[in-house]
């Protein structure tokens, strides 16, 4: 999980997550940007993570309470009740399509 150099504001979100093998996952706070790594904290009351540490997640939507606002995390990690992801998308994305030379985000891949 790298840090970017690019976006020096902190964003922070109160979001509800969605995996497309494990349905709803849970809400909390999106966290990203001022070159920290992006994450979710889930509040403890709510959610219904997958039980192993370590699960890794290619896709997970972040959908803000409140708005009409999309987020995709892409390459995700559990930690406990975290959810760290490489990579913030705003937008919907069907599925992440990774530049193989940088491992980046490029598009979309239907």
């Amino acid at each position: 999980m790298s840090t970017d150099d690019h976006n020096t504001e902190q964003h922070k979100f109160e979001v509800e997550l969605y995996h497309d093998q494990f349905g709803r996952l849970g809400a909390g706070i999106l966290v990203f940007g001022e070159n920290l790594l992006s994450y979710v904290r889930l509040f403890l009351s709510d959610n219904d993570l997958p039980p192993a540490n370590d699960t890794k997640l290619d896709l997970v939507k972040a959908v803000v309470r409140n708005e009409e606002a999309i987020f995709c995390l892409c390459e995700c990690k559990i930690k406990g009740i975290d959810l760290y992801a490489e990579y913030v998308i705003e937008g919907d994305l069907y599925q992440p399509f990774l530049d193989q030379t940088h491992g980046v985000p490029i598009g979309l891949k239907m």
